[in-house]
């Protein structure tokens, strides 16, 4: 490890950085000062991230699918979950083109949908949609993803 000489800026953009780990005071001489620093080596390599799918079964003059929309939005623009690539698509379920979706979900809207590409598991969110228990789920889904 090597002494470097930084200003007090060079400091704080130092320790601000995801290199950083522990900057050790060596001797003060005016304005510099001079520390050690040890960075933490980190990989240039990204993991490239799967998208998780939300699906949103819903209905024109709908109270609940109203609010389980909004709960849903509220979940989706938390800062909790930005890091998580979403894939969002609503489905009308009266549209004629979604007949098999109404079929199934006619009397039980709002429906939500989660799942990953490398998940066989569908998770289902009905009638009533719980914020925290959403980001839950995102991010659930997304740390999977990462261990595969």
């Amino acid at each position: 490890m090597s002494a470097l000489t930084y200003t007090k800026t060079q400091i704080l953009k130092l320790t601000n950085s995801e290199n950083f780990i522990r900057v050790f005071p060596i001797i003060q001489q005016s304005s510099m000062l001079r520390f050690k620093v040890i960075t933490r080596v980190t990989s240039t390599q990204t993991r490239s991230k799967s998208t998780v799918s939300l699906k949103f079964f819903t209905k024109a003059h709908c109270m609940l699918c109203t609010n389980a929309n909004e709960i849903l939005q509220q979940a989706i623009s938390s800062p909790d979950v930005e890091n998580v690539k979403l894939n969002f698509t609503k489905v009308d379920i009266m549209d004629p083109n979604n007949k098999e979706w109404f079929d199934k979900y006619c009397y039980d809207v709002p429906v939500l949908h989660i799942e990953s590409p490398n998940d066989n598991v569908v998770k289902k969110h009905m009638h009533y949609f719980d914020k925290s228990q959403l980001i839950k789920d995102f991010l659930t889904l997304d740390t999977k993803e990462e261990r595969l």
